[in-house]
């Protein structure tokens, strides 16, 4: 199988803690993709990238929060709800779903929302964020 979610030069945002987080993201969802080649043989590995997926989504969010609240990023409260909806969410989905269909929808959930949430928000308030990292330096 091909990369389903593929990493470019568009989704960098210039803030390389972000940048890393987004780009760990995109490789995982990858990982995860080429291992429903075959989810019998690799049911156990998928359920445990599901795991290590959904805790990499949670701690980013969470440190993009912390982030836009320490550097009084404007609109932050619409960001934040943001990160805050989609944690939600995948809490919410994996509550209610098996955990096939839920390593599935959890792949489209997140891109889904990266490919909404990262031009919307991601790009004006990292621009943002950056300034006021370099001012502070």
């Amino acid at each position: 199988m091909n990369n389903k979610f593929e990493w470019t030069d568009e989704f960098i945002s210039g803030n390389e803690q972000i940048d890393q987080a987004h780009e760990q993201i995109f490789i995982q969802i990858n990982e995860l993709y080429e291992l429903f080649s075959d989810t019998k043989n690799y049911y156990n590995q998928i359920v445990e990238k599901v795991g290590n997926l959904k805790i990499l989504l949670v701690k980013h969010c969470e440190a993009e929060n912390e982030l836009f609240e320490k550097y009084d990023i404007s609109e932050k409260e619409e960001h934040i709800q943001a990160n805050n909806e989609i944690i939600q969410t995948i809490i919410d989905l994996e509550n209610n779903l098996s955990p096939m269909i839920f390593a599935l929808t959890l792949i489209d959930t997140i891109i889904s929302y990266f490919l909404y949430h990262f031009p919307k928000y991601d790009k004006k308030s990292l621009l943002e964020l950056n300034k006021k990292i370099s001012a502070e330096s």
